[in-house]
């Protein structure tokens, strides 16, 4: 019963003598609806004996003027359903039924249709064969139709991976044999399609927005749109044929998800300076990288993966964040260890290639760790991608944050997985999360391991500020600063302003625990920050710190406790009047009653 949802009248015809379309292959009838889902749905199945019973009733009608949803048209449907018989015949029927009147190439322009786009997106051969031979409407492989896009782009773009994409080329490992649609491609360049003829472009006015001084700006490439999944040999076919390794064209925002590409302000979904390296980057295509590396011309291959797109990010960016559809959505739970192998490798081979980029930053300030946590992947990926990314030694600048003020790029990025995986700072992702807040929570040993590999423990950033000097700032911190001080900290080194870690302990703070229910942690007590904060000194003095050094204000560590103390003391006043104040006045209105 391949029909079932229509063997009964739609509800709109209740009361009506409804007739049958056709019999469904256990004989029940099949009737259609107002609205056309049926012949969607045999469009659908690719279903060409049901499609021409739909066309000889005489109460039904495949194509309409209008649909109140265009992806409700039958040749859309087939051509999402790869349903490409039924495709072929509802075109055969069109030209020869005198009751559609609109020549066929207007009808498809109208409906944005264009056959030979389809049949080559799809690499059907036999399909664009056919349209060829019968000099169909709309049927060159030279000309522009469909979003301006010849049949070669169209090729291109519908090109799929096969395999898992990790393939490796080199002298071990040749590169793989092309697929059907890349030989496919391969065909439409013998038959002379041309790589240059088929990149598109947008016309950019200069000034005002009506001027008529326009000058062409490269939108896609033929490279650009085959570069996701194409393989070493099809990639080196394009470049022979003239395709620009290093040509900068738009490109989708990798940061933004599907339905924000479709946002109607370009800075939202469009990004430029686009290179086939950052695509091949962003969708970890080994063969598709090893091909542009190899066919890279004079740049060497340390310029090449440090080229920029318009934001500053370099094709490292771009892997780490990975196309939406190949991001690993797994949850990552304790058992889990599903880590994309050729994401890492990707990673890997970018970070070798130049180990400087490790600390490139995008134009917002982003850096690797920004872009590693923005993945849709799970914890237990994350942190790998993190241990792999410390691996390279980053330096402590790369660390640091414009404006400590204000939440980091990174730590909005932590808080988005958070929200998407529905687990608000899982413990799996709690040193990378601390690693992005700069300290709003303990942060483990581990970590700071981690961190302090390669570097020394008393090194200093731009304030000359040491690890000890940011840490103490914070006191849920205290089990990491006291490991920081067994390794040998400076407990008596200046900043620019004189400070040491003991006057910074005096500006430091304690983030109130809440409860499930959203109430204050009654298990944090309300004097834990200054209970806290005695003990931190004690530690620090313990280690020789001194209390007595003045900054280049002429304070001491001392002095800043006192007038710390002093505020407390006024604070505490000023609540128990307030507190007084309020039990008179309700004594007050009892008396009266």
């Amino acid at each position: 019963m391949a029909y079932h949802p229509f063997h009964q009248p739609h509800s709109d015809f209740e009361g009506q003598d409804v007739e049958p379309i056709f019999y469904d292959t256990d004989g029940s009838p099949v009737y259609d609806d107002p609205y056309g889902a049926l012949m969607g749905y045999i469009a659908s199945k690719n279903d060409v004996a049901a499609l021409k019973l739909y066309q000889d009733h005489p109460k039904t009608k495949i194509f309409w003027e209008a649909y109140d949803n265009p992806f409700w048209h039958p040749l859309l449907v087939a051509e999402e359903s790869g349903s490409f018989d039924a495709l072929r015949l509802m075109l055969e029927i069109y030209l020869a039924d005198p009751s559609y009147t609109e020549p066929l190439d207007q009808y498809l322009k109208r409906i944005g249709f264009s056959p030979i786009n389809v049949a080559c997106a799809a690499a059907q051969k036999e399909l664009m064969l056919w349209l060829l031979d019968h000099a169909f409407p709309q049927a060159t492989i030279h000309d522009r139709f469909k979003c301006e896009e010849t049949p070669l782009f169209s090729a291109a773009r519908g090109l799929k991976r096969e395999d898992d994409g990790s393939s490796i080329c080199d002298d071990a490992n040749p590169p793989r044999p092309m697929n059907k649609h890349e030989e496919f491609i391969c065909f439409l360049l013998d038959q002379g399609c041309s790589v240059a003829d088929s990149n598109i472009y947008v016309k950019q006015s200069e000034g005002d927005h009506n001027s008529l001084n326009q000058t062409a700006e490269l939108e896609g490439t033929v490279l650009g749109a085959a570069i996701p999944n194409a393989g070493y040999k099809m990639v080196s076919r394009l470049i022979a044929e003239g395709a620009k390794v290093h040509a900068c064209q738009i490109w989708l925002d990798p940061t933004k998800t599907e339905g924000e590409w479709f946002d109607t302000t370009d800075i939202l979904r469009k990004r430029k300076g686009v290179t086939a390296l950052h695509i091949a980057s962003l969708n970890w295509n080994l063969e598709g990288i090893h091909a542009l590396i190899d066919h890279r011309g004079d740049l060497s291959v340390a310029e090449m993966v440090s080229k920029a797109d318009e934001n500053g990010r370099l094709p490292l960016h771009w892997a780490l964040l990975g196309y939406y559809n190949d991001r690993n959505t797994n949850t990552d739970e304790n058992n889990q260890t599903e880590i994309p192998p050729r994401m890492m490798t990707t990673i890997k081979l970018l970070l070798e290639a130049n180990p400087d980029t490790i600390n490139a930053r995008s134009q917002l300030g982003e850096s690797v760790f920004n872009f590693a946590v923005q993945c849709h992947a799970g914890p237990a990926t994350i942190i790998a991608i993190v241990d792999m990314l410390l691996d390279a030694k980053p330096l402590a600048s790369t660390f640091e944050y414009p404006d400590p003020l204000s939440r980091t790029a990174l730590q909005d990025a932590v808080d988005n997985h958070a929200d998407r995986s529905g687990r608000n700072r899982d413990v799996n992702l709690h040193d990378v999360y601390v690693l992005a807040v700069g300290g709003d929570e303990p942060i483990g040993i581990h970590m700071i391991k981690r961190l302090l590999e390669g570097t020394s423990i008393n090194d200093t950033d731009g304030d000359g500020c040491t690890a000890l000097h940011y840490l103490v700032r914070d006191l849920d911190q205290i089990d990491a600063i006291q490991y920081l001080i067994s390794l040998g900290a400076d407990v008596n080194v200046i900043n620019h302003k004189g400070n040491t870690p003991l006057h910074e302990v005096m500006k430091s703070t304690m983030i109130r625990r809440m409860g499930e229910d959203g109430l204050p942690d009654p298990s944090q007590p309300l004097d834990s920050p200054y209970t806290t904060r005695e003990e931190l000194i004690q530690m620090l003095v313990d280690a020789g710190g001194s209390m007595d050094q003045p900054n280049k204000a002429g304070q001491t560590p001392a002095q800043l406790l006192d007038e710390l103390n002093e505020r407390r003391r006024r604070k505490a006043d000023v609540d128990r009047q307030r507190a007084q104040r309020g039990r008179g006045r309700g004594r007050g209105c009892e008396s009266q009653r």
